[in-house]
């Protein structure tokens, strides 16, 4: 997860330097996590392996609820979902 700029910092401040600099990674139960994944651009979720289509959508909603208007979200999964209907 990326953190978002903050309030005051000029848009291109973000950008200078290595990306090592800007850049932080966490690993957590996205279940725990509310307020604090508005502060992040991009939220990284790795493949939910094993787990039941409901309970990935659940997660997703939840990503959905809690990010910042704007801020992406990139998947990663060992493969395409398929919707039941």
């Amino acid at each position: 997860m990326r953190r978002r700029q903050r309030a005051g910092q000029e848009a291109g401040a973000r950008r200078r330097g290595p990306a090592r600099a800007r850049t932080s990674f966490r690993t957590a139960d996205v279940a725990d996590l509310t307020e604090e994944l508005a502060e992040y651009d991009v939220v990284i979720l790795a493949a939910l392996v094993g787990v039941a289509a409901e309970d990935k959508e659940r997660v997703v909603a939840h990503l959905g609820r809690h990010m910042a208007a704007g801020a992406a979200l990139v998947v990663r999964s060992a493969r395409v979902p398929v919707p039941h209907r």
